[in-house]
């Protein structure tokens, strides 16, 4: 629902300042160029967040729901019938909260719009005039999304039989091509960073951003399989019980978490590009306006669909509680357990957001004799860096608290 109120708000936007923009004989703002530029550059970063948060959850929501998929096909349904009833599921719950996304949409869009304009990033004359003309391509857009990704999804659950139906070649052809594909999208950024003409000048800073999305969505195909051999290694080399088994349940619920640390990342590095451009420039209201409004709404809304991953996956964790908790640990000890596995999965997206942003922002800030690193430091960064961390450290620890103890 969120994401749907997100994605619309943005589509609604974009919509009208390309409309402005198309026809400024007409309406005469001032700066229409930069309200394209800004919207679209904007609402690109929103939009791709919005995206991978539906496929995060999603495949999250299918995760967690295999076993009773599996109840379903013992009890006598056909992969094929389940694979329908999750796809008409999902539809219409999207039907739903598309429908209520539009009614929201139109009086957010209004409120951002008078926001901006009191600020003197907008020109007075622009406001939201074709409120509900466009939508169509945002209803249209995100049902097939969904559709896409649904189908995709649904593959999984071919194996409800758990028989060997994937061989142990394909699954290595299949990790390989990921591998390969992933490597592609790492490989890009990083020969375009590496690249002084490209770089240099304004074009530079737009190209960033692109550089940044394409190491995420890098990272996000190829860091599960090395979390899980990191995961592994440590499990093995561990000599105490309890970090073995700490580390064999994360490698366990790895895909039930690994979304949760990609869309923590996500927040960090976006973070960490609205403070390094924007937020050093104070003399200028304009620039400090756009500056918090961008931060404001990154940072909470992915820092929001984190939360709600995480939630999901400390109430999966209830079956594994009440079973360890039967066999050999205290309760206590289990939330401990718990607690540590999302620590763990905190600090590997810090460290995912901090080595990927500093390297790609220490090349452009090298190629253009630009202190951009020095100010990043100075304004915020290890606050934005701690109070993701202990913000994500304090709520999971009330969560653990109200879902396990009721275990």
């Amino acid at each position: 629902m969120i994401t749907s109120i997100f994605l619309s708000v943005s589509c609604l936007l974009l919509e009208n300042s390309v409309y402005f923009f198309l026809n400024n004989d007409k309406y005469k703002l001032d700066n229409s160029i930069f309200i394209l530029n800004f919207f679209s550059g904007f609402i690109g970063i929103i939009i791709f967040i919005s995206l991978f948060s539906i496929f995060s959850a999603l495949n999250l929501n299918l995760n967690l729901k295999k076993k009773q998929f599996h109840l379903l096909y013992i009890l006598g349904f056909s992969n094929n019938k389940i694979k329908l009833y999750v796809f008409l599921e999902i539809i219409l719950i999207s039907i739903v909260i598309i429908v209520l996304s539009l009614l929201v949409a139109n009086p957010l869009s209004e409120l951002i719009v008078n926001y901006l304009k009191s600020v003197n990033v907008l020109d007075k004359k622009f406001y939201i005039y074709k409120k509900y003309e466009y939508q169509y391509i945002y209803v249209l857009g995100i049902l097939l999304f969904i559709i896409f990704i649904t189908f995709i999804a649904t593959k999984n659950l071919n194996n409800l039989s758990n028989k060997k139906i994937h061989n142990k070649k394909f699954k290595n052809v299949y990790s390989y091509i990921s591998f390969i594909v992933g490597l592609v999208f790492l490989l890009i950024p990083l020969a375009l960073v590496l690249n002084k003409n490209i770089m240099q000048s304004e074009t530079g800073k737009g190209l960033l951003i692109d550089c940044l999305i394409s190491y995420i969505v890098g990272l996000g195909i190829i860091s599960k399989l090395l979390i899980k051999n990191l995961l592994k290694i440590i499990y093995l080399k561990s000599k105490k019980y309890f970090i073995k088994l700490l580390f064999a349940n994360l490698n366990k619920s790895l895909d039930k978490i690994y979304y949760s640390i990609i869309l923590l990342t996500i927040s960090l590095i976006f973070s960490f590009y609205t403070i390094a451009f924007n937020f050093n420039d104070f003399n200028n209201i304009n620039q400090k306006a756009i500056s918090l409004f961008i931060l404001i709404i990154i940072y909470f809304y992915t820092f929001l669909i984190y939360l709600n991953s995480i939630f999901l996956y400390i109430l999966d964790q209830k079956s594994n509680v009440k079973l360890l908790n039967i066999i050999v640990y205290t309760k206590n000890r289990l939330i401990l357990m718990i607690f540590f596995s999302i620590l763990i999965s905190n600090l590997i997206s810090l460290i995912f957001s901090i080595f990927g942003f500093l390297f790609y922002i220490s090349v452009y800030s090298y190629w253009n004799n630009d202190a951009i690193i020095d100010n990043l430091y100075i304004n915020n960064f290890l606050y934005i860096i701690f109070s993701s961390i202990i913000l994500s450290i304090l709520i999971n620890h009330v969560l653990i608290k109200i879902i396990i103890f009721k275990a």
